[in-house]
């Protein structure tokens, strides 16, 4: 009798803590890019928001990337509170980048997500002129002109998408 009182007070006391524990990244949206990039390189994240409708060195987070055959994740985390309203991909500063895969475009927001179909980054995002990138293939490739080499992605307003998430 006495064990079993002891320890249905330890489920208790396990499933109570539990329930106050707070997730790593509570309240806070990521950006998941799912990737093959074969030369070690930087991809940068670029926000703008409702306060800041520009794309600005205050709203961007760096990731430095390994080279690899293999498709990674990299995980672009906003501070609490900054809910962008477009996004931009920039696809890093190697020159001799062969190409980039895009496999998976994923917003996160606690427990809610929002995976891109190809069919919607195809909608919903566009490549700048210094990034050849094929919507079908989801394959790209940075292009160098007049000594400017600038690849990226950028999202038309996501705001919709993000409210859901918030809402969720």
């Amino acid at each position: 009798m006495f064990k079993n009182q002891v320890s249905y007070i330890f489920i208790f006391l396990l499933v109570m803590g539990c329930k106050n524990e707070k997730l790593e990244f509570e309240n806070q949206l990521i950006v998941k890019l799912s990737v093959i990039i074969l030369e070690d390189d930087e991809l940068e994240l670029f926000y703008n928001t409702a306060f800041s409708p520009n794309f600005t060195a205050n709203n961007n987070i760096k990731k430095e990337i390994t080279g690899s055959h293999t498709p990674q994740d990299v995980f672009f985390i906003l501070k609490d509170d900054e809910y962008p309203r477009r996004i931009r991909i920039d696809f890093g500063n190697n020159r001799n980048q062969k190409q980039v895969e895009i496999k998976e475009i994923k917003l996160l927001y606690n427990k809610a997500f929002k995976i891109f179909t190809k069919e919607e980054v195809k909608l919903f995002f566009k490549a700048n002129e210094y990034f050849d990138f094929d919507f079908e293939t989801s394959k790209g490739v940075g292009v160098e002109k007049k000594d400017r080499y600038d690849p990226y992605l950028e999202s038309m307003n996501l705001s919709k998408f993000i409210n859901n998430l918030i809402l969720y």
